[in-house]
């Protein structure tokens, strides 16, 4: 730009020249990112600037020569074209030249591509035309077809095109209506046997909308997705074959799974530590609804049973005599077992009666290490000491909460039930005797749900289980317990 500006006379045509360069520049990057049709407006105004700009030079035509070179060069880089045309307004210059900004540069056109995109249109609307075509086509046929209730002759008409299969169909489906209408009086109960015969028989039916009158369409559109869910359903089901392993082993296998919160793969190990060999895959197979993995490692009664052994019970419970003076009688009793563990009775309860009981019943301080009581007066200070000298917590139930303590509870209730309400006590060295008798028959030959049919004495280790193989009933005798209120039973010797 130097060696042309050299040339030029005048400084401030230098800064023309350079002000029109920056308009035209400014042509095309303004018109860069805009529609054709917003360009339209801005070019006009900016050519007839560059117009302006151009008269000014017609003075000098070296200027204005390297002004068009300078454009072309700046365009041909930004990919566009330059078109000269005779510049209007210029007399006595017949070859001076402007430029005119092609704004919207298109392209070049690949005319065996474009053939095949118009090809493939021409066939897209095509065959949208004839799609939308046949469906205008059946909606008109089925629209004729369909029984029409205005007029007989009308119905008639209409059903002298039909065919004799369509004819059959929606007579079917009507007479099936009616038969399910004279069944009730307010209602219409619909049954399987019902519905099943209406979805076939509006499949040879066209315009089986107009012959529903008990029913709404989307009513029998909904069995027949019903039915074809069933039919399918029936048709995906796996085929049962008889397991490759045997039936005790499958047993086994459920039996782990329902016991022990183990997977699949620690079921496998144990089943091979007892020498039977079953895939991981198997023991999944059939430890499949028998095993919750939500479900705890333990429950509350084996809970229970882990920490029965160091827990005792103790409660009181209250007696009249033959001249209705109250006795209080007082149990202890162990969780593990259900054995008495300790009992007496007094007509005049208090701390330290309690107290020297708990002694008793813990020599050389070996009690439990959490005895249980309920929220009595009588469980004073005194037994809270003692208690608390052998090492052991004291727990207290709630308030009106008997269950808390069941297991006292129910051995006071069956003293009562199965003893008590059946003598009359005389006073307190009969009450001590009586319950002796029957403290070492509950324990000894009373058997325990709750022990597995058991005794608590066996249980505690006091005495072996008398369960032997079974012989000829002539061996066995009858002990009476409490003058003949219970009975003991044993074999003979």
């Amino acid at each position: 730009m130097a060696c042309v500006t050299a040339q030029v006379r005048d400084q401030d045509l230098v800064d023309l020249l350079e002000d029109v360069l920056g308009e035209i520049q400014g042509i095309g990057a303004d018109m860069q990112p805009l529609e054709p049709r917003q360009r339209a407006e801005p070019r006009r105004q900016a050519s007839q600037r560059v117009v302006e700009r151009l008269q000014r030079l017609e003075r000098d035509e070296l200027a204005l020569s390297w002004l068009l070179s300078s454009s072309d060069l700046y365009f041909r880089n930004l990919g566009r074209q330059r078109s000269t045309t005779v510049l209007p307004g210029f007399p006595g210059k017949e070859m001076v030249t402007h430029i005119i900004v092609r704004c919207h540069a298109r392209p070049p056109v690949d005319h065996r591509a474009r053939k095949k995109s118009t090809l493939g249109q021409i066939i897209r609307i095509a065959k949208a035309t004839i799609t939308r075509c046949l469906r205008s086509t059946d909606r008109i046929v089925e629209k004729l077809i369909e029984p029409v209730a205005v007029s007989v002759v009308a119905g008639v008409v209409q059903d002298a095109v039909r065919s004799k299969t369509e004819l059959i169909a929606e007579n079917a489906m009507l007479r099936q209506q009616l038969i399910v209408a004279r069944r009730s009086i307010n209602r219409p109960a619909l049954r399987t046997s019902d519905r099943l015969p209406m979805v076939l028989l509006a499949r040879f039916n066209r315009a089986w909308r107009g012959a529903l009158h008990l029913i709404q369409p989307d009513t029998l559109l909904r069995w027949h997705r019903d039915l074809f869910k069933t039919v399918w359903r029936r048709k995906s089901r796996t085929t049962r074959r008889d397991p490759r392993i045997p039936q005790d082993t499958i047993d086994l296998i459920k039996m782990i799974a329902a016991e022990n919160p183990w997977g699949a793969e620690r079921i496998r190990k144990e089943s091979l530590k007892l020498g039977i060999k079953a895939s991981r895959r198997t023991v999944h197979r059939y430890m499949r609804g028998i095993h919750d993995p939500k479900k705890p490692p333990q429950g509350w009664k084996t809970f229970l049973d882990n920490h029965a052994r160091d827990v005792w019970a103790c409660d009181f419970f209250q007696v009249f005599d033959a001249f209705f003076n109250p006795i209080f009688a007082f149990f202890i009793v162990e969780h593990e077992s259900r054995r008495v563990v300790h009992f007496n009775v007094t007509r005049s309860p208090s701390d330290e009666w309690v107290a020297q009981r708990l002694r008793e019943a813990t020599p050389y301080c070996q009690g439990p290490r959490f005895p249980i009581r309920d929220n009595d007066d009588r469980f004073g200070v005194k037994f809270n000491a003692v208690a608390k000298a052998c090492g052991t917590k004291v727990i207290r139930t709630a308030v009106k909460a008997p269950l808390m303590n069941t297991i006292c509870e129910r051995l006071l209730g069956s003293v009562r039930r199965e003893c008590l309400d059946h003598i009359l006590i005389l006073g307190e060295d009969h009450l001590r005797h009586i319950l002796r008798e029957h403290v070492r028959y509950f324990a000894e030959a009373c058997p325990h749900q709750g022990l597995n049919q058991r005794t608590p004495a066996c249980v505690a280790g006091e005495t072996h289980d008398k369960a032997e193989a079974v012989g000829p009933p002539g061996n066995i005798i009858s002990i009476p317990v409490l003058g003949g209120l219970h009975h003991e039973y044993r074999r003979a010797a």
